[in-house]
Parts: structure tokens; C-alpha cells; sequence
């Protein structure tokens, strides 16, 4: 049988494999005869534990309490979240006889509401109790720290009341005439938090131990004598090696008891019990520096699948607590709660907790062998665990960083519904769904830091939805600005086109007006012999200033043309951007734009944005309709293409619409460049929608009320524009 217990505290009926501590029971029976109240505090690892439990137990029940006597009950707990309760439970685990089980309320429940009457509860359960005279009551508070975590926590409300009132139990109950003698076992690093509760600190200044560090003599008993009562053997030179590799680890006893565990196990797999465990066997498990960290990786190991990896990363995040306190602290949880938490069957939790409980390790609590069921409490079992083992010190941290960021959404998310913040925006919001895709939170681990998961979700929701409006937009811009760097563009080399021509026009007149000049010369050379070539002479000057009048002419009209033509550019794009349009588009361009702008002229563009539009594309390029519908006011939505099954193009008009606006509609399809056969208006009788019109694009569908618009007809625009 291996005779260290790991990473476990020792238990009372291990006080045989206990040694290093004996000369320090004395002092802890003096104080706490003197105040019945102990505090034992000491650094994370130092044994206080065991202490109590081999120390200063087994010396009351031996009757070294003078004023006491040997006959004693006790009670041990650790507070937990319910301090309260945890007390009452180990009362009427200690206290309680078979009688007490009868009945509609267990002795738990019976005491728990003794306790909870008054601040002399205690009292009243130790007398209700019916023990014997002379009995005397021992009660435990173990990892009494659990208590300032469960406070702050909680630090409004009856579970802040329920932290005082445990405190003020144990209190009064030191001060009575029962005899009620309470210990507490603290790491020293919260002595400061206990003067959040009355009359704490000063108690425990009155009646302190403070557990001392080992000497070299101590720890070398402390390793060397339970060898010798498993009847084994250790090698001096170990011994040695040992007593100088515990140092000044913090977490001294605790990583030297799961070493020389490890050891021990090491030596006895070699079947060779006649040769003194060595240096060899303890070299072999990564010695004091790396055996802990070795074996949690040889156990994480074990677990086959991806899911039992990600559950164990979920339940030792939820067992350890850095977020609240920065020194660490344990973090007992239910079971069914740590299944919520990883959101994992009952069973998927109970496999990976094996894995970690397994005879040998003891990484978790309870121990191998203890039934688990959905209420059972599960622990580390040791501080040193979260500091010692690599992968469980970043899941901390990871957990660290995750509660921060889910407490400042939450808090973000309470500001924005009370009006005083608003939704959140890059670079923010995208570190924040990040951290929700990768953390994947859910209540029941939210509720372990703050409330409100359900606001902090629908908040991050509706942020980036708010992103994703405000990049669509955004990009909406972007196209626009490109049109229109495009159009430009088109214009500019209609401009420049038009501008060749008028130069080559003008060199044209030039060339004549020269070879005009050049007659007039020569009949002038030749007057003086023939009158008749004098008089073709003066003809010759007059066409050259005929000509001359001509092309500045030309020029003046193609100037006038080129600025017409760029202050309506915008009508016609499409065609311009395809090149130098030919006479009829740009003479249908012209005529569509008079007409447009006639009508805009009288105020139609305020009317027609009160009238909804919805517009079914097929076969036609649906931005130039959609562009045409907006430049004239409408407001538009495109529906999927589909009219008694059948995909069509068609504007429909919510509301009653002038005819001039459908006449208008057509006119700016016609210079936006869209195709079609004939637009015409449908009676509302046809159609679903009450007083709707509609255009119908590329399509006959027969039933009219007007006269149809044909394409001819459409470009005549000055036959039908507004009157």
C-alpha cells in the first residue's frame, strides 16, 4: 500500500504514516483551551490541513486537553457557497443519533433551521443534540478563504447576510456556557479579508497558529517514516536529494507528498521489494520540478476524443477561480452543475472525472471509490494543481480573460438599455465575437460572474447587425461614386470626340478658304490683262468670307451642342459609355430629358415619393430599373419574379399613380437603356392589390384600360409629356 496520500490532505485515520509535525500539537491545544476559538493559517501548501486532521484531532481524542477530557464530537466541513448549510450537514452527521432520521425532516434540515433563527444556533443544536455530559463538540471550518470568494460574490441580498450570520455562529458559539470549541484553517494571504466580517479579526489575533516551515530534520522524518511503516527501504542519497528539492517551494508539502506518491508507485511497479527505493526511481517520474505536471498530462493523455478533451478544459476551468481573486482559489461545484456548465450529459462529465480520480492520482474529489451522483461535489484537490500544471495554469488564465469580457458586454449591454451607451463598433465588437465563437458561453457559466447573459447575447446581436446595415451602406456609396467616375469619364470622351470633329470641320473650311484665297490672288494677277477675270476675281473674295462666316458658325453651333449635351449627360450613361452615340440617341437622350425635366419642374418628385413600389426583374438588368425608379422618387423593393408561377418584369404601384408618372417611368426606362416591347397601365381589377397599377416590361398580357405605349410612340416624348 502506497503510504503517501498525493496531492490529499492526510486524513485521521492516516495518523500512523504522519510524521514531521509532532512537537507542534502543544501549542495548537494550549491556544485553543485558552479561547476555544483556533485560527491555523499558513501559505498555500504548508500542511494545515493535515495538520488538523493528524495533529490536533487525534491529540484531543487521546485526552490531551486537560480541561477537556477525551470525549469529543466533531464536525468538519469546508464552507463552500453555502456556509450555512455545509455546517448544518456536518452537525447532523456528528451530532445526530438514529432517532433523529424520523420523521418529515432530516437532522439537517432540522439544524440548518436552528441555525438559522438566531446567532446563538450552535448553542441551540449542541443542546438539542441530547449528548452526553462531558462531551465536548470540535467544530472544523477547513479552507475557510471559500467564505470571502462566497461574499463577494454575493455581496448584496440574503446570501451576503447568510456569510455574516455563519460568521457570527461560530462567534458566539466560542463565548457560551456549552462547551463549543471551533478551528479554522486559512491561508495566510486572506488574512486581510477577515476584517470584512465583526469581531473576526480580532479573534483570530487573540488565538492564531501560524504553521511553521518544516526544518531539515522535520522533512527528512516527514519522507523517511512512512518508508519505514510500509516496511520499505529509501536510499540515503534520496533522502538527500529530496529534503534539498523541497527548497522554498510555496506549495512545498503538498508537490513533495505527490512526488514521493509518484515514487513510491515507480519502485513498487519494478516487483523488487528487497532494494531500497533510489534515485533512479525518483528521477524517473520528473522529480519535484516536473512529476506533477507529468502526471496531469499523462491523465489529460487518456482522454480519447476530442469531446472528453474539451469537457475536461471546461471542468477544471469551472473548478478554479482567478477571475474573482487573483491568488486562486479552488471552486467546489456540483456536478449537475459542472454538465450545465460544459453543456455535457451526466455521464460524458463522470468519465473524464474518472480519468482524474483514478487510484494513483487523485486529482479531483472525492476520491476514487466514492459514488458520484448529480449533487455530489466535485473539487481539486489541491492549490498547487493550478499552479503546478502548465495546461491547467493557461486554461485559467483563458477562463481569467473570458469572465472580463463577459462582465464588460454585460455591463455595456445594461448601459445601452438604459439609454446611456450605445452599441458597440469595431475594433470592439469583432474582439468580442471572437471571444463568443471561441468561448462559446451559455447561462449557466455566465451566472458564475453576472448576471444578464440573455441582454450581453442580444446586444452583441444587435451590434453587428447594426455593422453589417452600416457596411452595406457604405459599399452602396462606393458603387455610387464609381458610376459616377465613370460617367464622367464616358462624358469627358463624348467631349473629346465631339471636339475632333469640330477641329476637323474647321480645317475642312480652312483648306477651302485657302484655296478661295488662292483664285482670288491669281485672278487678280491676271486683271490686268482681261476685266472678266477681274470681275471672277471679286466673286472668288466673296465666297472665302462666305466660307470664312460658315465654319465659325459650325464652330459656334458644335460648341452649343457639346455644352447641351454635358449638362444632360447623366440621362443617358449607358450609351454614351459604349462610345460617340449615333444621331437618334442622342436626339431621343435630348428629347426624354426635356420632358423629365419638365415634369420634376412641377413638383412630382415630392408625390411620387409617397408611392410604394415593388419591382419583379427577369431578362433586364434590374440596377439600371431600379436606378431610373429611385432618380424619379419612388421607393422601391425587389420581390422575387414570380405571377401566377410565371417569372415576369413588372413595376407595380401600391397606390393610385398618375398616368403622367407611368408615362414618365417609360421615358426613363427608354434613356436608361432598358429593353422592352410596350409599358403599359393594368386596371386594378386584374391585380391583387387594391388600386395598384402596373408596367409591364418585355411582355403582352393582353387586358388594358389605355391605350398601349409602344416603343415608337415612347420616343416621340414630346407627343405625351406632362401637361
Amino acid at each position: 500500500m502506497n503510504p503517501f496520500p498525493g496531492l490529499r490532505p492526510f486524513r485521521e485515520d492516516e495518523e500512523h504514516l504522519y510524521f514531521g509535525r509532532e512537537t507542534q500539537v502543544d501549542q495548537m491545544i494550549d491556544k485553543l483551551a485558552a479561547r476555544r476559538f483556533l485560527a491555523v493559517v499558513g501559505t498555500s501548501g504548508s500542511g494545515k490541513s493535515s495538520l488538523v486532521n493528524c495533529g490536533l484531532r487525534p491529540a484531543l481524542h487521546r485526552g490531551l486537553m486537560a480541561s477537556a477530557g477525551s470525549q469529543w464530537r466533531m464536525a468538519q466541513f469546508r464552507p463552500g457557497n453555502q456556509p450555512i448549510r455545509a455546517l448544518a450537514q456536518a452537525l447532523a452527521e456528528s451530532c445526530s443519533g438514529p432517532e433523529a432520521a424520523s420523521g418529515p425532516f432530516s437532522a439537517a434540515e432540522l439544524a440548518e433551521t436552528s441555525l438559522r433563527i438566531s446567532r446563538l444556533g450552535l448553542i441551540d443544536v449542541y443542546e438539542q443534540a441530547g449528548l452526553r455530559p462531558g462531551t465536548h463538540l470540535l467544530v472544523v471550518a477547513d479552507q475557510f478563504e471559500e467564505l470571502f470568494r462566497y461574499r463577494q460574490l454575493t455581496a448584496e441580498g440574503a446570501a451576503a447576510e447568510d456569510a455574516i450570520a455563519f460568521v457570527n455562529l461560530l462567534l458566539a458559539a466560542t463565548q457560551g456556557e456549552v462547551p463549543v470549541f471551533v478551528v479554522i484553517t486559512m491561508r495566510s494571504d486572506f488574512l486581510g479579508d477577515c476584517a470584512q466580517f465583526d469581531g473576526l479579526a480580532a479573534a483570530i489575533s487573540a488565538s492564531q497558529y501560524l504553521v511553521p516551515r518544516l526544518s531539515r530534520d522535520e522533512r527528512r522524518l516527514a519522507i523517511a517514516g512512512p518508508i519505514g511503516v510500509a516496511g520499505a527501504r529509501l536510499a540515503p542519497v534520496l533522502a538527500t536529494r529530496l529534503v534539498n528539492d523541497v527548497g522554498s517551494n510555496p506549495d512545498q508539502l503538498s508537490i513533495l507528498q505527490h512526488a514521493l506518491n509518484r515514487t513510491w508507485a515507480q519502485w513498487e511497479a519494478q516487483g523488487r521489494p528487497e532494494a531500497p527505493i533510489d534515485l533512479p526511481h525518483y528521477e524517473s517520474i520528473g522529480t519535484m520540478a516536473h512529476a506533477l505536471d507529468q502526471h496531469a498530462e499523462e491523465a489529460y493523455a487518456e482522454l480519447k476524443t476530442a469531446r472528453a478533451r474539451e469537457i475536461a478544459a471546461g471542468l477544471f476551468k469551472a473548478l478554479t477561480d482567478c477571475s474573482t481573486d487573483p491568488r486562486g482559489i479552488r471552486r467546489p461545484t456540483r456536478l449537475d452543475s459542472l454538465c450545465a456548465i460544459t453543456e455535457s450529459s451526466f455521464d460524458e462529465v463522470r468519465e473524464v472525472i474518472e480519468v482524474f480520480r483514478a487510484p494513483g492520482r487523485a486529482f479531483l474529489m472525492p476520491p476514487a471509490g466514492d459514488t458520484l451522483r448529480p449533487e455530489t461535489v466535485v473539487d481539486i484537490s489541491h492549490e498547487s494543481l493550478m499552479r503546478v500544471w502548465e495546461r491547467l495554469t493557461r486554461w485559467t488564465d483563458e477562463e481569467n480573460q473570458s469572465a472580463k469580457t463577459y462582465r464588460r458586454v454585460a455591463d455595456s449591454a445594461a448601459l445601452h438599455a438604459a439609454g446611456q451607451a450605445g452599441l458597440w463598433r469595431d475594433p470592439d465588437l469583432q474582439r468580442a465575437l471572437d471571444w463568443q465563437r471561441r468561448s462559446r458561453p451559455n447561462p449557466a457559466w455566465a451566472e458564475r460572474y453576472q448576471p444578464g447573459f440573455a441582454a450581453a447575447a442580444a446586444f452583441l446581436a444587435e451590434s453587428e447587425s447594426a455593422r453589417g446595415l452600416e457596411q452595406q451602406r457604405l459599399a452602396d456609396e462606393a458603387a455610387r461614386a464609381r458610376r459616377r467616375r465613370l460617367g464622367l469619364m464616358s462624358s469627358i470622351g463624348v467631349l473629346g470626340l465631339l471636339g475632333l470633329v469640330v477641329a476637323i470641320a474647321m480645317l475642312f473650311q480652312q483648306s477651302r478658304t485657302n484655296q478661295a484665297v488662292a483664285v482670288a490672288a491669281h485672278a487678280q494677277a491676271q486683271a490686268a490683262s482681261e476685266a472678266k477675270l477681274r470681275d471672277e476675281a471679286e466673286k472668288a473674295r466673296d465666297e472665302a468670307k462666305i466660307a470664312s462666316q460658315a465654319a465659325r458658325q459650325a464652330q459656334a453651333e458644335a460648341e452649343a451642342r457639346t455644352k447641351e449635351l454635358l449638362a444632360a449627360w447623366g440621362w443617358n450613361r449607358t450609351e454614351l459609355a459604349k462610345g460617340l452615340p449615333s444621331s437618334g440617341a442622342v436626339d431621343q437622350s435630348i428629347a426624354a430629358n426635356k420632358v423629365v425635366w419638365q415634369a420634376n419642374q412641377k413638383g412630382g418628385y415630392d408625390r411620387r415619393t409617397s408611392v410604394k413600389v415593388e419591382y419583379y426583374p427577369k431578362n433586364v438588368d434590374r440596377g439600371k430599373v431600379e436606378a431610373a425608379l429611385k432618380e424619379l422618387g419612388f421607393a422601391v423593393a425587389v420581390r422575387e419574379p414570380l405571377v401566377n408561377g410565371v417569372a415576369t418584369n413588372a413595376i407595380w404601384f401600391g397606390s393610385k399613380v398618375d398616368i403622367d408618372d407611368v408615362k414618365l417611368v417609360a421615358l426613363t426606362l427608354v434613356r436608361a437603356g432598358v429593353e422592352f416591347r410596350a409599358i403599359r397601365r393594368i386596371p386594378s381589377h386584374i391585380t391583387s392589390k387594391k388600386d395598384a397599377q402596373l408596367i409591364q416590361v418585355g411582355s403582352d398580357l393582353g387586358i388594358v384600360d389605355d391605350p398601349v405605349l409602344t416603343v415608337d410612340a415612347i420616343r416621340n416624348a414630346s407627343s405625351f409629356g406632362p401637361s
